[in-house]
């Protein structure tokens, strides 16, 4: 019954719920397969969608748009985690974050039945709608790691917006030099 309430309580009063699931983690880590089962459902729903406007194969679409929303999730909690050996971050704190993060992904499950609409209205509104969802689905992410984190607003955002574009950079710098080497060794 719970989880009938905290998924009502994502959509009315995201603020609360995620405040109270941030707190229940600590005591009550079995909140991470429901949190999991919002994304894998997230996932299946994405997948018979994309499925059903191609006209191909269901079941390669839902697979691997399940693996690819698990993926993405859990590199969402990888980053904290990996803060958390640099910086005094709690490893409750993180939990707490795959949790909210994970039902963060909620409003991703009416994407399919609002996808519907564009058969009658037009792919213009489907735009619309995907771009409400995403703004949702951001706020609730903003919402995710303030109440996990114990963060300001200001702090939030500086994770949000700054943090991302640099880790890309080390990434890309880390690619970079990957590949210079390789194309360093085929030279000589």
């Amino acid at each position: 019954m719970w989880l009938i309430d905290t998924l009502y309580g994502v959509i009315a009063a995201p603020r609360q719920t995620f405040g109270q699931l941030a707190g229940r983690y600590r005591a009550d880590r079995a909140l991470l397969w429901p949190a999991g089962t919002v994304v894998v459902v997230c996932g299946v729903q994405e997948g018979l969608r994309a499925g059903a406007w191609q006209g191909g194969a269901l079941l390669p679409a839902v697979a691997v748009s399940a693996l690819g929303f698990v993926f993405l999730w859990l590199s969402l909690v990888a980053v904290p985690g990996v803060l958390c050996l640099a910086f005094p971050v709690s490893r409750a704190a993180v939990g707490s974050f795959a949790v909210t993060s994970g039902f963060s992904f909620l409003p991703w499950v009416f994407m399919g039945p609002l996808s519907l609409y564009g058969v009658v209205l037009g792919q213009g509104i489907v735009l619309i709608f995907w771009l409400t969802q995403l703004a949702w689905m951001l706020y609730l992410l903003y919402l995710a790691v303030q109440q996990s984190f114990s963060l300001s607003g200001k702090q939030v955002l500086s994770v949000l917006f700054i943090l991302p574009p640099v880790i890309l950079l080390a990434i890309w710098l880390l690619v970079w030099q990957i590949i210079s080497s390789v194309v360093a060794l085929l030279l000589t």
